[in-house]
């Protein structure tokens, strides 16, 4: 992270905003080579930066929590499921289930 603030930022590696967080976790990481596990620890990873430099007395831009929700959204984004529209076939064995539990149901009731 370091390396490309002062490389693709501002220069000033103590001074990281919102904006530099998302910057560098949506738009310079994804476009290098690495791995899943890597790329989804890359939040976690900028949270202890974040972390390390306020310990340390030498964080300068947004404040300490803003910088931590900003690492947190982008961390959520990439864990979360993504939700797809149901396809066809999705479609016909919910109802398929839906009318088997119905009928077992039914049995049930029947029996009783």
């Amino acid at each position: 992270m370091l390396e490309w603030k002062a490389t693709h930022g501002d220069g000033r590696l103590e001074h990281w905003t919102r904006r530099d967080i998302r910057d560098y976790l949506l738009r310079h990481l994804p476009t290098t080579s690495v791995g899943r596990a890597l790329f989804v620890d890359a939040p976690t990873c900028a949270k202890d930066l974040v972390y390390f430099l306020s310990d340390r007395g030498t964080l300068a831009g947004d404040d300490v929590g803003v910088l931590v929700d900003a690492t947190d959204e982008v961390l959520y984004a990439q864990t979360r499921p993504v939700v797809l529209a149901p396809s066809e076939p999705a479609r016909t064995e919910r109802r398929s289930a839906r009318r088997k539990a119905a009928r077992s149901a039914r049995k049930r009731d029947r029996r009783r």
